[in-house]
């Protein structure tokens, strides 16, 4: 009975005509969804009204250039803050999620797994939403929900990839045979479950009291390097595997009779190896940057929602922090060097011949013109003079360093982040250091 249903449902979901009209359907539904989206979630509106100019109360001693330089950077301030505020209605990540799931979807249909994807959908949404619906088991519906969503991924990039090497060359057809062993295979199955289990499970395991900012780093650092030691172990087992079971099972000796040369054969096999290698990280991926996103959603530290606060400020520490030094693609400038040999080349050189002369005086052995000997004598002074200009004395010391390369950001008013390390005497940890 349920043989001649699969028949019956397998032969409507193979016709062109229905794969036709269902990605149609499809390519409708996941536009129609990000227009509801869009028009449910409108833009942030930024707030770049000019400031008040600041009393002098506010800003005692200065000047009123420097007081309306003041209000120009206060400006600039809030213009930057308004722009990490639209990432709440940022359209970006939503958009690839409704691009990749349609994907995903014609994906399947074309390959002949559209009504079967549907009933598995069907299935897991009776078992993810009853859990979703009561807050203790909330996290195993989130649980279940991923690994039902990046199982259904890995089986239609697996029969997408297994379409790609179904060519008759000899090496297609040994690549296409590792991928179905890898699917067989116990081994290699059992790895694939723990680890889109352990991948959906992180986010959940993570504390909520921690600031969201440590979370969102700490699945990013256990999703990925996590994710890539369970398939870089799979992927040995599995590469040794594959040939081990074919020699003990003497099925080699059927694939060497063919006209199948050893090194067709083994590039057959490093193909197929690499290709679910190569899915493995396409889903592990696709699922680091849902739940990356899933968690950039929840609210943060002194907030009461996500990217709303507490106190009525318009961005919380942790959020702005999380915006600005974890989901952010970041430039370094470094401060100009101390360069006095590009800078003031003649002083250089008197500099560097007085220290040669320095060294020959205490040392009748040194020998000033050899030009290894000039060469660090020039690199000490010049290490010595880049350490002079680093160093600012106990105050009231101070120093201007210059940083250049910036015009972008303060045409752009995104925010800067000042890094930098004191090195003072022993380092003691019992001694407070002010900078101002």
């Amino acid at each position: 009975m349920w043989r001649d249903f699969y028949g019956k449902l397998d032969r409507v979901q193979q016709a062109r005509g229905f794969k036709i009209g269902a990605s149609i359907a499809i390519a409708l539904l996941a536009i129609g969804g990000f227009i509801a989206y869009w028009l449910a979630n409108p833009a942030a509106t930024l707030d770049t009204a000019p400031t008040s100019q600041p009393t002098e109360a506010e800003t005692p001693g200065l000047t009123p250039e420097e007081r309306a330089e003041y209000k120009s950077e206060v400006e600039r301030y809030q213009r930057a803050v308004g722009q990490l505020m639209a990432g709440q209605t940022d359209k970006t990540s939503v958009a690839v999620g409704f691009a990749a799931a349609a994907g995903i979807v014609v994906g399947a249909i074309w390959l002949g797994l559209g009504l079967t994807l549907a009933l598995f959908a069907i299935a897991a949404a009776m078992i993810v939403v009853p859990l979703a619906a009561f807050s203790s088991t909330r996290d195993w519906s989130r649980l279940l929900g991923g690994v039902a969503l990046l199982g259904a991924s890995f089986t239609v990039l697996m029969r997408l990839l297994s379409l790609l090497y179904s060519g008759s060359h000899p090496v297609l057809s040994v690549a296409k045979n590792t991928l179905a062993e890898a699917v067989r295979l116990k081994l290699s199955l059992m790895f694939i479950v723990i680890l889109l289990f352990a991948l959906a499970a992180v986010p959940g395991m993570l504390n909520a009291e921690t600031p969201l900012r440590y979370r969102v780093q700490s699945f990013l650092q256990y999703a990925t390097g996590g994710s890539f030691w369970f398939i870089a172990v799979l992927i040995v087992l599995f590469s040794v595997s594959t040939v081990a079971t074919e020699q003990r099972a003497k099925v080699i000796w059927q694939t060497m009779t063919k006209p199948v040369s050893s090194a067709q054969y083994i590039l057959g096999k490093w193909l197929g190896v690499a290709g679910l290698a190569a899915v493995l990280l396409s889903v592990t991926g696709v699922g680091v940057f849902l739940f990356v996103e899933f968690l950039r959603s929840q609210p943060a530290h002194g907030e009461i929602g996500p990217f709303k606060t507490r106190d009525g400020d318009s961005l919380s520490e942790d959020r702005r922090f999380l915006e600005t030094q974890i989901l952010a693609s970041r430039v370094v400038v470094e401060n100009d060097p101390v360069d006095m040999a590009t800078n003031d080349p003649n002083k250089f050189r008197e500099a560097v011949a007085g220290y040669l002369k320095e060294i020959q005086d205490s040392n009748a052995a040194f020998d000033p013109t050899d030009p290894k000997n000039q060469e660090d004598v020039a690199k000490s002074l010049n290490d010595q003079l880049e350490k002079a200009y680093r160093a600012v004395e106990p105050a009231p010391g101070w120093k201007t360093y210059t940083f250049k390369g910036l015009e972008q950001a303060r045409d752009k008013s995104l925010l800067l982040t000042f890094r930098f390390k004191i090195d003072a005497g022993s380092n003691r940890p019992d001694i407070t250091l002010k900078v101002t």
